[in-house]
């Protein structure tokens, strides 16, 4: 009888992937998804950020009117959440919170420590460049982009881009069931002292977390 030899490492790894396919894919909820395997492409179904917000928290005013250290009359206060009461007027500042929308007609946000207020005014001590401290919307992502894609592994950064756009249910590659038997007579469960010529179980369980 012709003695065959056993096949190389990576001759039955090629055997074994030539046999195998992907499962099908299920929808799972947000967290379930964590350590499993994308099977849709997300797509942005919005700006991100969604509107023009401030990244600091300061005043909102126009670039041109904090020069030479005008004292700027404060007319709103506008904290994340909410809108300004109105659009902000040539020469004048509104208070500002970190990611608040910013107010119509402001184009630049200064700092409260690059500031000075008092008296219901506020007195700008450091240079200011147009736009500085804007988020504008659309700047990290844009409407309709494509923000991962399928076969990504969802680790935490995954879930905090899904979990921005609204994403509860997620497409994942479905996880298949695998049994693990481990046999002989020498093994003993967890919990139990082994006798001479006995050993504990472990395999099983170096297997299955392997297997995780």
């Amino acid at each position: 009888m012709e003695n065959k030899s056993l096949p190389t490492f990576e001759e039955a790894r090629h055997i074994i992937l030539n046999h195998v396919a992907p499962l099908g894919a299920e929808r799972v909820e947000l967290l379930e998804s964590l350590g499993q395997v994308l099977a849709e492409d997300i797509l942005a179904p919005w700006n991100l950020p969604s509107f023009t917000n401030s990244a600091m928290d300061g005043y909102a005013v126009r670039a041109e009117d904090c020069q030479y250290q005008r004292a700027l009359p404060i007319t709103d206060h506008v904290e994340a959440g909410s809108l300004a009461k109105k659009a902000l007027e040539p020469g004048m500042a509104i208070k500002i919170m970190t990611g608040a929308p910013l107010p119509q007609g402001s184009d630049s946000v200064v700092p409260l420590e690059h500031a000075e207020e008092s008296a219901g005014t506020v007195r700008v001590v450091r240079g200011v460049t147009l736009g500085q401290h804007v988020r504008h919307a659309g700047e990290d992502v844009r409407q309709g982009e494509t923000v991962l894609t399928a076969g990504r592994l969802v680790r935490p950064y995954e879930i905090n881009m899904l979990a921005s756009f609204g994403k509860d249910h997620v497409a994942v590659a479905r996880r298949p069931r695998v049994a693990i038997v481990a046999t002989g007579d020498e093994l003993v469960e967890l919990g139990t002292t082994p006798l001479p010529g006995q050993i504990v179980n472990s395999n099983a369980y170096s297997l299955s977390a392997s297997i995780r």
